[in-house]
């Protein structure tokens, strides 16, 4: 009833409305998430194992390459459907294993299920794990998925002749051994030999623990016991993964269906294992996983910039009122002018944190290559480790580049960290600039770059370096030649990625403990990077009346005592409701709106749309420190009057007030 009598009050006009504005919110979360997909499509169909993403209404919302493959169609054919209309006969089976996991938020592992393809019957072993979005909130599965045909048909061809039995076995693409019930080994094939490295007379009579299973897994557990619990139960198949250890030592994942081998009397004698290698799919599912959790990580990011933007914003307007009512004499300036200067870095900070949380379009433009590196180093120069030396040599006067300034940042401050890793203890990191002309050798080593002239930036460190093999791999997806703690291993080839998107390309030089160079190459240009010349700033005074629209109380009321000492009269909005009550009341005729975009309740977009419905031609400023989606954007590109990023010196909103309502254009 509550409801009913809700949307009585409500005129259609306003429900249509509310709805649009539903509808434009929607639509800009699936830009984000179309521009999500296609960085990471690459990824995705580098990975051998089958990949698919579910939602909860049982769709087929992704696939990968390999998926799509080994069903015999193509993505845009398989996207978008249900297991119903895709595999009628086995759907609720799937989907019946799907509630499950969404329901107790658990993965459900190895389920073992046959799936029809247009090339025949194929059986997975097939891992579900929960996805949440970055509320915690459960919105599908991830599945993975390997094909397991050769082990079921070597299952199934076991229960024949001892003879057939043999040369199936030996000839299997998979790991089969047995072993009795203390666990020493009484068979090993010839795949099993190969792929840990021992012969078979080197194994057999040996216990599994030690040669081929490691006595403690990564959690400390005893393997040992937990073979012996495989062997004593009761169930005919019993299916668990674990790391094994080849005879380098190399630690690998291998997923083992187990079966108990009885006498004719039903005693258990031994066991039979049949084994695949899941090593680089238990790899993929652990960086798919860290990668959810870093779109997590960079949305609360963005959202504590904001919120630490709003903060410094406030104390920058009272340090602003001080400095009102101090003389230029006081002994009280210089303190205020290193309060000031903090605060700036707070801000340059905050806008750091926001370029790396946010999804960003591609907007080129003319770029001094030498100012970027001078920023990135000075953020280095806040987070490196103090025994680490920087040193710049930046050649003066080179060319521009065009491209995108928060991708060419991002290159920079990718491989200077890495490189600030590799150094374990102490170390130099060297960046130098230079305007070069590639020559037809280089040109042959990268055919395709264009002839012409280039901007060079060489990184280079001191640190402990890479072998010709490592070298080979470093631009892969995944590869990492850190400690698992160290990072994801995905840094190096989206920097490539974005290298070759502005035209250019990256070289490495390296060698075990002699350090690492990386050398990019961007296409140089002629355009002049425009700067805008630094004009006094003056207080201009005036008589009008401004809203001021924020959720935050202390921005608010220093904006608002500091315009008032300038003589406007200013009315305060906490919300976008209350203002847009304000404006379409027309108690009071208002000038000029300073509006947030980033409240709680109605946001800054909804708010600047239904003020500008209630009055066409009021200017609105934008003021804020975040803009979370692309309808924000384009109000702030094509239709505010005027745009200021928090946090600001309020000396510097006075006379954009003044221009807009003076009827001038900035």
């Amino acid at each position: 009833m509550g409801l009913m009598r809700r949307q009585r009050r409500l005129g259609s006009g306003e429900r249509t409305e509310e709805l649009k504005e539903r509808i434009g919110g929607l639509k800009g979360a699936d830009d984000m998430l179309r521009q999500q997909r296609e960085e990471t499509q690459v990824i995705f169909d580098s990975v051998p194992a089958l990949i698919f993403f579910k939602d909860r209404e049982n769709r087929l919302i992704r696939v990968n390459r390999a998926f799509a493959d080994a069903m015999g169609l193509p993505k845009e054919k398989i996207e978008g459907k249900t297991c119903y209309e895709l595999w009628p006969e086995q759907a609720e089976g799937y989907w019946k294993d799907d509630r499950e996991v969404l329901v107790s938020r658990k993965p459900k592992r190895n389920i073992i299920e046959p799936m029809k393809t247009s090339r025949g019957t194929r059986w997975l072993m097939t891992d579900k794990i929960p996805y949440e979005d970055a509320r915690g909130d459960i919105v599908g599965v991830i599945g993975f998925s390997i094909d397991i045909t050769e082990r079921k048909r070597a299952e199934e061809a076991l229960r024949g002749s001892e003879e057939k039995y043999r040369e199936l076995v030996q000839n299997a693409n998979s790991i089969i051994l047995k072993a009795d019930m203390n666990g020493n080994i009484t068979f090993f094939n010839e795949f099993a030999q190969r792929f840990f490295g021992y012969a078979e007379d080197e194994v057999v009579g040996k216990n599994l623990v030690g040669t081929i299973v490691p006595k403690t897994d990564a959690a400390g557990r005893d393997l040992g016991t937990m073979i012996h619990d495989v062997v004593m139960r009761p169930d005919n198949y019993v299916n668990n993964e674990n790391e094994n250890v080849r005879r380098n030592g190399e630690r690998v994942w291998i997923s083992w269906t187990n079966k108990t081998i009885r006498d004719k009397e039903g005693r258990t004698i031994g066991i039979l294992c049949i084994g695949n290698d899941i090593t680089d799919r238990k790899r993929k599912e652990e960086q798919l996983l860290h990668m959810q959790r870093i779109e997590a990580v960079g949305t609360l990011t963005g959202s504590i910039a904001h919120d630490f933007n709003n903060i410094l914003a406030g104390l920058m307007g009272y340090a602003s009122l001080m400095r009102m009512d101090m003389k230029k004499e006081s002994p009280l300036i210089r303190d205020l002018d290193a309060i000031e200067k903090l605060l700036q870095r707070g801000a340059s900070l905050s806008r750091k944190l926001l370029e790396f949380s946010r999804r960003k379009d591609y907007h080129p433009g003319p770029i001094d290559i030498n100012l970027v590196i001078k920023d990135v180093l000075g953020v280095l120069a806040q987070t490196a480790a103090k025994e680490i030396d920087v040193v710049s040599k930046l050649s003066p006067g080179i060319p521009s580049i065009v491209g995108d300034e928060s991708e060419i940042h991002q290159v920079i401050m990718n491989i200077c960290l890495n490189a600030c890793e590799a150094m374990i203890e102490r170390g130099t990191l060297t960046v130098k600039t230079a305007d070069v002309e590639i020559d037809r050798g280089f040109l042959k080593e990268h055919p395709q770059l264009k002839r012409g002239r280039y901007v060079s930036v060489a990184i280079s460190d001191t640190g402990i370096g890479m072998d010709e093999q490592e070298i080979g791999h470093i631009f892969e997806p995944f590869f990492t030649t850190k400690a698992k703690r160290l990072g994801t291993g995905l840094g190096l080839a989206i920097v490539r990625s974005i290298v070759e998107k502005h035209g250019g390309c990256i070289t490495v030089e390296s060698a075990p403990w002699r350090g690492s160079t990386f050398t990019i190459y961007f296409p140089a240009s002629a355009e002049k990077i425009s700067r805008a010349k630094s004009a006094a700033v003056k207080r201009l005074v005036g008589d009008e009346t401004i809203l001021i629209v924020d959720d935050e109380k202390d921005f608010r009321e220093s904006a608002r005592r500091w315009l008032s000492e300038l003589g406007y009269m200013v009315i305060e909005a906490a919300s976008g409701e209350e203002a847009v009550r304000i404006v379409q009341g027309r108690k009071v005729k208002i000038d000029l709106v300073i509006l947030d975009m980033v409240m709680k309740g109605m946001g800054g977009a909804r708010a600047f749309k239904r003020i500008r419905e209630a009055a066409r031609d009021l200017p609105i400023i934008i003021c804020t420190g975040y803009i979370r989606d692309r309808s924000s954007r384009r109000i702030l590109e094509k239709e505010a009057s005027d745009f200021i990023r928090k946090p600001f010196a309020f000396s510097e909103l006075s006379p954009r007030i003044r221009k807009i309502l003076d009827g001038r254009l900035l």
